[in-house]
């Protein structure tokens, strides 16, 4: 590119817009498989790909469960157990730490809401990694 502004008196100005059209071709053309993969949807897929219709199984297929679910629904039945008048309101994966090969905890941050006030539950849930055993489930209220 650099080669051609230097010698632009030599070439004239429609060669030199084919040209650098062409550099950019070259270029776009060498980015352009990265782009058909990271774009579901991009022009260079095949025609096939886009003539057919997806298949509505696709469509309906839910996101893979995250891990941590089950230690979530156990974190809102513990918090349902100790505030029953309570609701539930948020929910906030915090995230897991693991404490030592024979210790897990996760954390998660609950927004409830009674009839006097609304508050945080942070609940702590430690257990096994491996057998799952639940070894001690801590909740503390916070005001955020």
């Amino acid at each position: 590119m650099r080669s051609l502004l230097i010698r632009k008196e030599a070439i004239p100005l429609k060669k030199r817009i084919v040209l650098i059209a062409l550099s950019f071709l070259v270029q776009w053309m060498t980015l352009a498989p990265v782009i058909a993969t990271a774009h579901p949807v991009h022009p260079l897929k095949t025609v096939s790909r886009i003539a057919t219709a997806p298949d509505s199984s696709q469509h309906n297929q839910q996101k893979p469960t995250p891990a941590y679910a089950k230690w979530g629904r156990l974190a809102m039945e513990e918090a349902k157990r100790r505030y029953p008048t309570a609701k539930i309101i948020d929910y906030w994966h915090v995230g897991r730490q693991v404490v030592s090969p024979q210790q897990t905890t996760e954390t998660f941050k609950l927004w409830l809401r009674d009839s006097r006030r609304e508050f945080g539950l942070v609940v702590n849930i430690s257990f096994h990694p491996i057998t799952e055993k639940v070894a001690r489930i801590v909740c503390r209220e916070t005001v955020r």
